[in-house]
Formats: C-alpha cells, structure tokens, sequence
C-alpha cells in the first residue's frame, strides 16, 4: 500500500494505523451504545410498601378484579447496553380504591428476565373514576 507521497507502508505502520482505526471504531460503538442506553436508574431504597418473598408471577390480575388489562414489556440492559438475564424484577400496584395488599399478596409479584432480560408483566389499570357536572334535582 501507498502513500500520498508515494513511498510504501511498513508492515508495523499498517498494522498500526489498522489497529487506530479499530480502536475509534470500537469507541464510537461505545460512545453510541451509551447514548441509546441512557444513564443507569439511579439506585433507590425499598418502598414503604415493599414486602418480600412475593410469589413468582407474570400477571398481576386477580379474578373479578375491575379495570383494563394491560401489557408492559421491557429489558434489563447494563449502562453498555447488554442484557441482565435472571435480574429480578419486583411489582406491586394499589387496587382500585389506591390500597396496597400489605396483609397478602394480592397484586404483588416478581419474576425474572430471561436470558435477553427481557421481561413481560399483565397488571390492570383501575377503572377512571369520571367527574363531571351534576345537576340536583
């Protein structure tokens, strides 16, 4: 190989030039795999309703449970953008009045991420409580 002027590469200038070029390539990947991840979720205690030993489970609906069924899909990525498989993920939700279950464990849960940390959960979404203009009779 050439250069502008002409004279050939040594084989150590090549590879190192070869060697540069990757090293920019692999940083700019880098650079890009942070900016599509994001900063990690900054860390955060247990909730005042946090409860352990929640039973394994994808769904979070209880029969006769009003409200519409929802699907929330998501990954567990490391700030470079690499999957967390098995990270343990732990939901609960207030029923439809806003009370939490801290007696049971009605609409509580946890579950892992699969080998993509990928995870699936189907909670419910209380019904709206309307408000509007009344008249009195």
């Amino acid at each position: 190989m050439a250069t502008a002027s002409g004279s050939r590469y040594t084989r150590r200038e090549f590879l190192t030039a070869a060697a540069a070029v990757a090293l920019a390539a692999v940083s700019d990947a880098e650079a890009q795999a942070a900016k599509t991840c994001g900063a990690a979720t900054p860390s955060q205690t247990e909730g005042p309703y946090y409860k352990p030993n929640t039973p394994m489970r994808a769904s979070l609906l209880e029969p006769g449970m009003p409200g519409t069924k929802l699907v929330i899909e998501g990954s567990v990525l490391t700030t470079g953008c690499k999957p967390v498989p098995r990270a343990m993920l732990d939901f609960w939700q207030a029923d439809a009045t806003g009370r939490y279950d801290n007696a049971g464990y009605r609409l509580r849960g946890h579950q892992l991420t699969d080998e993509s940390g990928r995870y699936r959960l189907e909670p419910s979404c209380p019904p709206s409580t309307r408000v509007g203009r009344g008249t009195s009779t």
